[in-house]
């Protein structure tokens, strides 16, 4: 658990400090977003699925100084998360006086909404079996009770098909707030 607070931390850096986080595969970039200051974050508009003490979906996030988006674990006290919306923040850190020793020694707290923006692009998710559960024949539901709609009932099957024998990586598209999110094709 260290490590995940460790790489929740790097993602909420509010300092440029050394690397970018970036892997040997990624193109060089100098330091990030130019627009983010000194206690803000970005999120973007859709979670993934992740592996913290369990599986969930994590917020992509990164902090000022840093180039890419990296997964984080904790939530941000204060902030909803709307899928579909990108979003700027000003957030600070607390420290948790009685921190389990495998958890986080720190909370993160919302100071303020600096942007948000709707984006209606698609994204790519990767599922496995355990990401969602079938609520219906053209409907699924992820492991945050977010609900997904398949374009069709043949899309659904293939999806649960394809994550019970290795990651189904599928096309989705947020909706209205409120509306069940749109997978409309598998990748892979």
């Amino acid at each position: 658990m260290r490590a995940l607070t460790l790489l929740a931390l790097a993602a909420l850096s509010l300092t440029a400090c050394g690397g970018d986080g970036a892997d040997a595969t990624d193109p060089p970039v100098d330091v990030g977003d130019p627009t983010l200051q000194p206690g803000q974050v970005e999120v973007l508009h859709f979670r993934v699925p992740c592996q913290g003490e369990g599986r969930q979906l994590c917020l992509q996030v990164r902090g000022h100084g840093k180039a890419s988006f990296e997964n984080f674990y904790s939530e941000i006290e204060g902030f909803d998360f709307v899928w579909g919306e990108r979003t700027i923040l000003a957030v600070h850190e607390e420290p948790l006086a009685d921190a389990p020793a495998d958890g986080p020694d720190v909370r993160y707290v919302l100071d303020d909404i600096v942007e948000a923006e709707t984006v209606r692009a698609a994204f790519e998710l990767t599922l496995e079996a355990g990401d969602f559960t079938p609520a219906g024949p053209t409907e699924l539901t992820l492991l945050d009770g977010t609900r997904a709609a398949c374009a069709s009932a043949d899309l659904c099957r293939v999806i649960a098909a394809r994550a019970g024998e290795a990651p189904a990586l599928v096309r989705v598209r947020a909706g209205e707030p409120g509306e069940p999110l749109s997978i409309f094709r598998v990748m892979q």
